[in-house]
């Protein structure tokens, strides 16, 4: 029998036996016959029996068409009951100001998870270089520029553009202040003003350039804030070693400067070796390992400009003379930072699964000083290449200098995939995909930040395995839309000028690789920072 759908007054056990109810009462004579209590019968007039026929019958008129006589009937018969269940969407309003949550989100980025997760710290090394955020004052340069990082991580991450027209308005605002703050040389040696400068550089880093573009506002701008923070440190002085705050500041703005010296192979600031002693004899730091890095990897950025320097200004045979005390000094120095920072790799390398907060940092830290170390001299071996490549070049070689001369190529190429792998091993732990990583690490900006300029050299040198450079890529594409550090994937500072890859016949095969962009004017709303002529010291 075809189930027509209209409803049936019988009994719950009829029903469900699909038979015929009889009805009676006080109960039907099936129940009777089973020797069960008959349920009663249902009330077709309750609002929960009350339901629609699916039939050609039960479907109103289109909204086009007016409704009938028969329609307009059926519907004043049917009243309409609201389902219990029905779901609804619940737009959430925040109650609080996005303002209350800059600050949080910031110091987030800064922080450590504890293996297992649970409670999360700050890195010790920063915990008071962010003290400025706690005491700024609304409409001020550091608030304005931490808003402006907040906004432009939000618009990454959102892709809204509410947002990113907030984080474009703030940061405009900030420059205006900034001007302001230019003029007051009692507010430029402030600690508020060091690290809302340092903050721009990240905003120029969050928002990134085009590959498009021939020259995007990223690595412009973020090359002019740089050498903005080197006036400041040289405008300090000794002086902003005087607290805990101020010796944190300045290991967390060293850090872009060198980045910046290696990239545009200009020399480190000389009052570099000033400022290493007193911030080792302030006694507020408890741990200043990074200081004989920072030194040794300065050593580094000396090779390089000097290299460029001998390339741009000698003949090809005062080249050659040179190449046998550059390569012994780099193999020298080398062999310093390996034996000096062995402890702290070692323990990075030996402990996979911290087990409480300490050893995670531990670990976070080791990794962090191998990576630099590493993207240090893997920049190096990129303008010992190209020393090789001039030195080539020289007429009337005998045959025992050019097989010398390719025999340190090809060496100086197998170093370099060496120390690719290694910073590549890296990657899993300072940005581990899952949250829930044992170690401690959650992909933050504090390990993305330490990564972009190593990877950024992996994906982008020639000579290094095809495998290696795609690994980069895609870490640095992870960067930029999962951390939101745009510039990850953007377009390069003035880094490889005049480097070229022996390994190809022409240098149209890494022109894409290694665009040659106009120098940098200097600011004039900055501090100028001049470099001396570099002393062939090798």
């Amino acid at each position: 029998m075809v189930n027509t759908g209209r409803p049936s007054r019988g009994c719950e056990t009829c029903r469900r036996r699909r038979v015929k109810c009889d009805q009676r009462r006080p109960g039907c004579y099936r129940c009777e016959k089973i020797r069960q209590s008959c349920s009663g019968y249902r009330n077709l007039e309750q609002a929960d029996s009350i339901f629609r026929v699916q039939t050609q019958f039960s479907y109103g008129p289109r909204s086009w068409q007016k409704p009938s006589a028969r329609h307009r009937s059926r519907a004043a018969k049917l009243p309409c009951v609201p389902a219990e269940d029905s779901p609804t969407l619940a737009v959430y309003t925040p109650g609080e100001s996005w303002d209350l949550h800059v600050i949080p989100l910031i110091l987030s980025q800064f922080s450590s998870v504890a293996p297992g997760g649970g409670v999360s710290r700050v890195y010790s090394s920063l915990e008071s270089a962010f003290n400025p955020l706690h005491t700024m004052e609304s409409g001020s340069l550091l608030d304005l520029a931490s808003h402006a990082v907040g906004s432009a991580y939000l618009a990454n991450k959102t892709r809204s553009p509410n947002f990113k027209a907030t984080h474009q308005r703030l940061y405009g605002k900030a420059l205006r202040v900034l001007h302001v703050v230019l003029q007051d040389p009692k507010l430029q040696k402030q600690d508020s003003t060091l690290l809302a400068v340092w903050l721009l550089c990240l905003y120029e880093l969050m928002t990134g350039s085009s590959i498009s573009d021939e020259l995007g506002p990223g690595p412009l701008s973020w090359d002019i804030h740089s050498r903005a923070l080197e006036s400041f440190l040289k405008l300090r002085g000794c002086d902003q070693f005087s607290s805990k705050t101020g010796c944190q500041l300045f290991q967390l703005i060293y850090h872009t400067i060198q980045i910046r010296s290696m990239q545009t192979g200009c020399q480190p600031p000389p009052e570099a070796f000033q400022w290493f002693d007193s911030v080792k004899s302030s006694g507020y730091l408890s741990d200043t390992i990074f200081v004989p890095l920072f030194s040794d990897c300065d050593k580094a950025a000396r090779i390089c400009s000097n290299i460029q320097y001998l390339i741009h200004q000698f003949s090809l045979q005062g080249v050659s003379e040179f190449v046998p005390s550059i390569f012994a000094t780099c193999s020298d120095l080398e062999a310093s930072m390996k034996d000096h920072f062995k402890k702290a790799i070692e323990y990075s390398s030996t402990v996979m699964t911290p087990e409480s907060m300490e050893q995670a940092l531990r670990v976070i830290a080791g990794l962090q000083i191998r990576n630099h170390i590493d993207a240090c001299f893997l920049r190096l071996d990129q303008c010992l290449l190209n020393l090789l490549h001039h030195a080539s070049k020289q007429s009337q070689q005998a045959v025992g200098q050019l097989e010398e001369l390719e025999h340190l190529r090809k060496l100086t190429i197998f170093k370099s995939q060496n120390r690719a792998e290694r910073i590549l091993e890296a990657v899993p732990r300072l940005l581990p995909v899952s949250h829930s990583c044992r170690m401690g690490g959650i992909g933050n900006w504090a390990n993305a930040l330490r990564l972009i300029w190593p990877l950024r050299l992996i994906s982008s040198f020639p000579v290094l395995l095809d495998s290696q450079q795609s690994a980069a890529s895609s870490a640095l594409a992870r960067i930029a839309y999962d951390v939101g550090i745009m510039q990850a994937v953007g377009k390069y500072l003035v880094a490889y000028e005049d480097f070229i890859n022996i390994t190809q016949p022409t240098p149209s095969s890494y022109d894409a690789s290694f665009p040659r962009l106009p120098q940098v004017e200097q600011s004039s709303k900055y501090i100028p920072v001049t470099n001396d002529v570099p002393q062939l010291q090798f």
